[in-house]
């Protein structure tokens, strides 16, 4: 008598396939999470950008603590390009102003805001332009975009805007 013949082998078979659909459907479901967060935080962010705009809610922003993490949004390649222009966006608004200013100086957003305003289009690069210039009423800002030939990436982003 073998147990591991012919009907034992047909048994493991339909196991392994129903692992292997479980295993997909978990991917599925780990995808679909992952959009999800990817809206929340996204929404999240209009909304911030909307109150660094008004009276009052750039310090706000800045109190919470929450300018770090925005900071980190224009950086990350695991964000899409409208997270990334609305994050430039919310940086631009809270830098109007003084101690937000001071703050996100300390940041090394010089960099990744040159890049968007270099290589993207549309809104996001014109969101990542926008920031650094009013990044640049910062001497430690300007002296990064003057480090790093942001004068000229931002003089092409503008023509190629049309601003």
């Amino acid at each position: 008598f073998d147990e591991g013949g012919p009907s034992a082998a047909a048994g493991a078979a339909p196991s392994a396939a129903a692992a292997d659909e479980k295993e997909l459907e978990e991917e599925e479901q780990e995808e679909v999470e992952q959009q999800e967060a990817g809206a929340m935080l996204g929404s999240a962010l209009r909304l911030l950008t909307a109150c660094a705009r008004g009276g009052g809610g750039a310090t706000l922003i800045c109190d919470a603590g929450a300018l770090p993490h925005v900071a980190k949004l224009v950086s990350s390649s695991l964000v899409d390009k409208d997270t990334r222009g609305n994050a430039a966006m919310c940086i631009g608004d809270c830098a109007t102003d003084a101690r937000c200013l001071a703050v996100l100086a300390v940041y090394p957003l010089v960099p990744p805001l040159l890049d968007v305003a270099h290589h993207s289009s549309g809104q996001e690069q014109k969101n990542a332009a926008i920031a650094l210039g009013r990044l640049a009423k910062h001497p430690r800002c300007l002296q990064a975009i003057r480090d790093n030939h942001g004068i000229e990436i931002l003089a092409r982003s503008m023509k190629q805007m049309k601003m």
